[in-house]
């Protein structure tokens, strides 16, 4: 259980990241086809296996949401004050991640149809980073000041996006509510339990991740090799979204370095963790 509860604030902290997602977490930690099964198969199994899947989720979902409250300051904290080391740091993450992805393919060498997923899946970041290069994302760092029905709608909306996006390794869930404006609110609710909008954002996050669970489940299983190189594509231009460029001093390249390493060597720990059964 204890595992499980671990393996799940490691999610919850790499959703309140931009450029990270809890998708590609999921998979380093050998998680991802237990949990869209979970979530996508929930209704069609026995009961026996619910009460399976309930604990499972629990215990993943009680990780999550510790995982958010304990460190949404503290990564606020250091990408408002290290944003190049620490941006380093999880481009060490992520780059490590990428042979944890294809440790699930069932066949050694690519068809044409997979290289093409491949290539379709690395348009979706490249064209998210392309799209945030014309556009002016917020980084006002300030809650909004009124509360409307229009504005919780809107709320729910971009929580069943963001949710979805959670769901789908490689998109990180964080840097889409920066692209329609709301990440730096959203944080804000946490940091300071506003219930209410926290809630409705929750609900429609919720929901995100059951519908984008089940669809991404019904691949695995179908066509899973295909959906793998896919992922593979968005994960792999991903990468794109977390680089900080480099400050040319030998103190900053020798501490981006290090902590890029650290970064690697926390990956291939993590993949260690055994998932409890």
């Amino acid at each position: 259980m204890f595992k499980n509860v671990i393996k799940g604030a490691l999610i919850g902290v790499a959703n309140v990241i931009p450029g990270i997602s809890g998708g590609t977490l999921a998979l380093i930690l050998g998680i991802y086809e237990k949990l869209t099964e979970s979530i996508g198969e929930f209704f069609n199994v026995t009961h026996k296996k619910k009460l399976e899947y309930i604990i499972f989720l629990s215990q993943i979902m009680i990780g999550a949401g510790v995982g958010i409250l304990i460190f949404a300051k503290l990564v606020e904290y250091l990408f408002k004050n290290h944003y190049e080391g620490t941006s380093f740091f999880f481009l060490g993450i992520i780059i490590a991640s990428l042979p944890a992805i294809m440790q699930h393919k069932d066949r050694i060498h690519p068809k044409k149809n997979e290289v093409i997923l491949f290539l379709i899946g690395a348009f979706i970041p490249l064209g998210l980073f392309l799209y945030q290069s014309f556009i002016k994302i917020s980084t006002v760092n300030e809650m909004v000041g009124t509360i409307s029905g229009i504005y919780i709608i809107k709320l729910f909306f971009c929580g069943i996006i963001a949710g979805g996006t959670m769901v789908i390794p490689g998109i990180s869930g964080s840097l889409i509510l920066m692209i329609l404006g709301e990440y730096y609110n959203v944080l804000g609710f946490i940091n300071n339990f506003k219930i209410f909008p926290m809630g409705m954002f929750a609900v429609g996050a919720a929901l995100g991740i059951f519908i984008f669970a089940k669809v991404m489940d019904k691949f695995l299983k179908r066509y899973k090799d295909e959906t793998l190189y896919f992922i593979l594509g968005i994960v792999t231009l991903s990468l794109l979204e977390m680089w900080p460029g480099v400050t040319l001093n030998i103190v900053n390249i020798v501490f981006d370095t290090v902590v890029f390493c650290i970064g690697v060597l926390l990956v291939s720990r993590v993949r260690n963790i055994k998932l409890e059964r």
